[in-house]
């Protein structure tokens, strides 16, 4: 079963990227980003899951990828798209 997911790119002035430390499983570090919700834009996805995983508000900027990998848990396959985001406030 295939289903969506988004991320985000997060960095500060000198290019450093935000990761997130998964605190499950296998214990990754990745881009904040997690599986789309029924109802949702892919976009919405994206923003919602930056705050859940940052505590962070961001506003997205382009989408500069789409990929497809198998999903944490290995129960199908997550087609993602990755976007911009600059933190807000």
């Amino acid at each position: 079963m295939t289903r969506k997911a988004a991320s985000v790119v997060i960095t500060d002035d000198q290019g450093r990227v935000l990761l997130v430390h998964e605190d499950y499983e296998k214990r990754r570090w990745g881009l904040p980003g997690g599986r789309h919700e029924p109802g949702e834009s892919i976009e919405e996805t994206a923003i919602r899951e930056a705050k859940e995983e940052t505590n962070f508000d961001v506003e997205l900027g382009e989408l500069i990828g789409e990929y497809a990998i198998v999903s944490a848990g290995g129960d199908g396959i997550l087609d993602v798209s990755i976007f911009i985001a600059t933190i807000l406030g």
